[in-house]
């Protein structure tokens, strides 16, 4: 198991079609072309990780003759030029919520790119360097929003995170050493100490070992964040899979959860029921307003969330009147309903802080009304542009040939759903502000149902996220144009990382602290006391640790790189089983070198 260091493409036309375009290998020239005896760039890819649009990253630079050309961009630039191969969202094009919108979005400006030397051109076609110069590519420079320096939205569907929303194929070393210490961690056994087994992790403990003192600081918080937020997942799809063939609500889960982690340690059942409650609240609330849903319980296919229908529940007239069957209508109105929830447009479980960085970066109430978009509310249907409801609506009607306005059928929906005395008023609730009167969906009327294998979801032919539900084999992600098939196999889901750490992942608890040198002396022997308590009970460490600590029982040591000499790699392995009980292993390569 090793990093990326990126995925790099040639796109030049003339690029022989037996050789790989496409290499998980740093090259600034591609190498069949070399061999060719010729020269064209390969540029570093990145892709939305929602939609799937691909991008080409990287730096401008100066070029002696004037030009600029996109260069690759170093691993640890932080905000690396976007080039986006495709159509590029209009500026006005979205019209969801007005302040969300105005934070995340950059502008993006037509160019055209050459693939053979990277010359880039924003004002028409210039002359470049190439001998003989390849047809240029018509491209899309995205440009970074203006209060946080970064990009905060694909400018292909709009898709907007709270970090970056271009993946770059860059797993520098926490992602990989994190899947690493999470399945050794997984198989560490509890400890025999009585006194450490009611402490969290049942006494379990792992010191993790980096030259840098940065990688180390870095590595802790990054370790416990995704390794907490894997386990959380788990807690709740074990939840819903003991409700077996019922459907559970969000509320029925919130004991369910807090008890299992409570019984896992994962909560100390110290901190009382009532606060217990709360922090599974969030964490089910989390879900619902997930913006990894490709990471999710959802977009894994491990489980799906539904919405409950109202007890008076008829499908919409408008649709009805279109042709749709009463389970087609259901399907639409539910995908649109989505839209609101994937949007923030939803309430929160009972003390629940919608203000908790855990829900960064909509940190607070959204809302939703008939038209006009405003500080912290959407508009069902747009004035005069596109949002996802719309947008849905379009290509469903296009690909069922239906001539009707897809707006005023919009509008159509939104009257049946916010009718007075309607039967939507339990679901679609209605709060009386400053702003009139604006609505969101109850989180309470979530349900989860179990996913793959005991149902098979349906995947995008083009951004392969997984559907619950389809209407006319229309992808419901923005501006998406795949099309939607039931998954053949849904036992093959099960392979996925994320799906299987939701599935079979142990839910053990853990408390990850650095230990550096930049820790005042004082603050160092705070932190290694509660480790040797198992208040803390897993350690990324520098060199410092290597000599005269005691840490008490540790089962294993994980070196993130190779140490600088042998004496390094014996000082770092002999933190672990000091105990009389201990046992020892070495490992050989295959030649009978040392590791």
């Amino acid at each position: 198991l090793r990093a990326l260091e990126g995925a790099f493409l040639c796109r030049h036309p003339d690029h022989d079609t037996r050789e790989p375009s496409l290499l998980l290998s740093r090259h600034e020239q591609c190498p069949s072309y070399t061999r060719a005896g010729r020269t064209a760039k390969m540029f570093e890819l990145g892709v939305c990780r929602r939609c799937g649009s691909e991008y080409l990253v990287g730096a401008l630079e100066p070029s002696a003759d004037g030009l600029r050309q996109l260069a690759q961009a170093s691993p640890f630039s932080a905000h690396p030029i976007r080039v986006l191969l495709g159509d590029a969202l209009a500026d006005d094009e979205d019209d969801e919520d007005q302040d969300l919108t105005q934070a995340a979005a950059g502008k993006a400006t037509e160019a055209l790119l050459c693939p053979g030397c990277g010359a880039l051109s924003e004002h028409g076609d210039v002359e470049c360097r190439c001998p003989s110069p390849p047809a240029r590519l018509r491209v899309w420079v995205a440009t970074d929003a203006r209060e946080t320096g970064a990009l905060r939205r694909c400018i292909s569907c709009a898709y907007r995170s709270a970090g970056d929303p271009v993946y770059r194929f860059l797993t520098g070393s926490d992602a990989p050493v994190s899947v690493i210490a999470t399945d050794l961690y997984q198989e560490l056994p509890p400890s025999r100490d009585p006194a450490l087994r009611d402490e969290i992790g049942e006494g379990r403990k792992l010191l993790t070992f980096s030259d840098s003192r940065q990688d180390a600081a870095f590595f802790a918080p990054f370790l416990e964040r995704t390794y907490r937020r894997a386990v959380e997942r788990r807690l709740i799809a074990q939840s819903v899979d003991v409700f077996g063939g019922e459907e559970p609500r969000t509320d029925d889960l919130i004991d369910p959860v807090r008890r299992e982690a409570e019984r896992s340690l994962v909560l100390s059942e110290d901190d009382g029921a009532v606060t217990n409650k709360r922090l599974a609240a969030t964490w089910l609330t989390r879900e619902l307003l997930a913006l990894d849903r490709r990471q999710g319980l959802e977009g894994t296919g491990v489980a799906e969330i539904a919405l409950a229908l109202p007890k008076r529940y008829e499908p919409p007239h408008p649709l009805l009147a279109l042709g749709f069957t009463a389970d087609q209508a259901t399907d639409l109105l539910r995908l649109l309903l989505d839209t609101l929830r994937h949007s923030g447009a939803i309430s929160v479980l009972e003390g629940v802080d919608v203000r908790d960085p855990a829900f960064a970066p909509r940190n607070r109430e959204i809302f939703v009304r008939g038209n006009g978009v405003g500080p912290g509310i959407l508009a069902w249907s747009p004035a005069r542009n596109l949002n996802g409801r719309l947008d849905i609506l379009q290509r469903v009607f296009a690909r069922r040939g239906i001539t009707e306005d897809p707006r005023k059928v919009l509008s159509g929906i939104w009257n049946h759903l916010t009718a007075r005395n309607g039967a939507w008023d339990k679901v679609l609730v209605a709060s009386q502000t400053s702003d009139g009167p604006l609505w969101r969906i109850a989180a309470e009327r979530y349900v989860f149902l179990p996913g793959v294998p005991a149902r098979s979801p349906f995947q995008c032919s083009r951004c392969q996220q997984l559907w619950w539900r389809s209407v006319a084999d229309v992808c419901p992600a923005f501006r998406c144009d795949g099309t939607l098939s039931e998954v053949d196999d849904p036992e093959a889901l099960s392979n996925d990382h994320y799906a299987r750490l939701y599935r079979d992942l142990k839910p053990v608890g853990m408390a990850v602290e650095e230990h550096t040198a930049q820790w005042v002396s004082s603050k160092a022997s705070e932190i290694q006391d509660d480790f040797i308590r198992g208040r803390i009970n897993v350690l990324s460490c520098s060199t410092t640790f290597e000599l005269g600590v005691d840490v008490g029982d540790v089962e294993a040591v994980l070196l993130r790189n190779v140490p600088p000499s042998p004496a390094n790699y014996v000082q770092r392995a002999g933190r672990a089983g000091r105990r009389a009980a201990a046992r020892g292993a070495a490992g050989e390569d295959d030649d009978g070198g040392r590791l």
